[in-house]
């Protein structure tokens, strides 16, 4: 009895009584979900994107003992990517089968993240056998998580390792996006680019190794290139480097 006696006056008073209390109540769920929606729309565009002094097309065609040549992408299929520019490599080693590399910079996040590769490879007809995450090594403190997979079609299997990276954050979704643009409170943002890795399975070991290496590589040359966009002084003030120019995506700039 006293249990119950307690239990009334506890949830007795979180019960709506009153038409203007349910209404109030329904306002204010309203205005969360509306303040929600703005916000996981904000994510998805940055207010300015700073241009990188090194453009991702320039990124480089050897590492260590790994030789590349360029891949002439049909500008066909780039331009409805929405990147800015791009690089596809292949990568060959004495003794290895070769790793095909494609990469992309973006100022338009949100047109990243909709052509997963993942789309793309069911697509053209490529079966997912297995799927799970890598662990790469960037620098000493950093590390990023990226997703490989084994795709099988006929008798071919292929090993696929991709990420976007944007700073030193792996954007896999727009919910990925919205987080950022939350917990990344900067005024000017990098570029976001993308890296698919892909190579013949003689071994899963091996190709895994394979990808590991080319993949840990381009990353680190993205965060020392591409991303190093704000450095914070010892005040907490945010300081742009001055060689670097803005891109405005702000509505009153397209206008």
């Amino acid at each position: 009895m006293v249990f119950a006696a307690a239990r009334r006056r506890v949830f007795g008073s979180l019960t709506v009584q009153s038409p203007l209390s349910r209404l109030l109540l329904l306002c204010a769920i309203v205005v969360a979900v509306h303040l929600g929606i703005v916000l996981l729309k904000s994510g998805f565009e940055p207010s300015a994107v700073v241009e990188p002094p090194v453009d991702i097309s320039q990124l480089p065609l050897k590492f260590g003992n790994w030789e590349g040549e360029p891949i002439e992408l049909d500008e066909r299929i780039f331009a409805r990517t929405g990147a800015k520019s791009y690089a596809d490599r292949v990568y060959r080693a004495e003794g290895q089968l070769p790793v095909t590399l494609h990469s992309a910079m973006f100022y338009k996040y949100d047109q990243a993240v909709i052509h997963l590769p993942d789309l793309c490879f069911r697509a053209q007809d490529w079966q997912l056998e297995s799927q799970r995450s890598m662990s790469l090594r960037l620098d000493d403190q950093t590390s990023i998580t990226a997703v490989l997979g084994i795709w099988r079609k006929a008798n071919e299997r292929l090993m696929v390792l991709y990420w976007y990276q944007l700073d030193k954050q792996v954007i896999l979704s727009r919910l990925d996006l919205a987080k950022a643009r939350f917990f990344m409170t900067r005024k000017q943002w990098p570029p976001m680019v993308k890296f698919l890795l892909q190579t013949p399975i003689d071994s899963e070991e091996k190709a895994e190794a394979r990808l590991k290496t080319i993949a840990e590589h381009v990353g680190r040359w993205a965060l020392e290139n591409v991303n190093p966009v704000e450095q914070t002084d010892a005040a907490g003030a945010i300081e742009h480097a001055d060689s670097a120019t803005v891109v405005d995506q702000t509505e009153s700039s397209r206008r």
